[in-house]
C-alpha cells in the first residue's frame, strides 16, 4: 500500500459564453505535487530513507505532474 499526500491547482479560461463570437477558446491547466513536505520533515529529523519514508507501515513517495488542454474553435460560415 502506498500513501501520497499532496495538493493540486487548476486554472480554466473559457470564452464560449461571452456574447456570440466567431472564435472560441478553452484552456485548462492542471498542476499537482505530492510528498514534498514529507521530504522537508525527513530533512528536519535527520532520518535517511533512500527516497521513501515509512509511515504507519506504508511507503510515502513524491511526484510532480501537470497537464494542459487547449481548444480553439473557429466557425467557417454562419450556416
Amino acid at each position: 500500500m502506498y500513501l501520497i499526500f499532496g495538493g493540486n491547482y487548476s486554472f480554466i479560461f473559457n470564452n464560449q459564453k461571452i456574447k456570440k463570437i466567431d472564435r472560441l477558446l478553452f484552456l485548462r491547466v492542471n498542476a499537482e505535487a505530492a510528498g514534498n513536505m514529507l521530504e522537508v520533515a525527513e530533512n528536519l529529523t535527520g532520518a535517511k530513507t533512500d527516497g521513501a519514508i515509512i509511515f504507519w507501515v506504508s511507503h510515502l513517495h513524491q511526484y510532480v505532474r501537470s497537464d494542459m488542454d487547449l481548444r480553439y474553435n473557429s466557425f467557417l460560415n454562419d450556416g
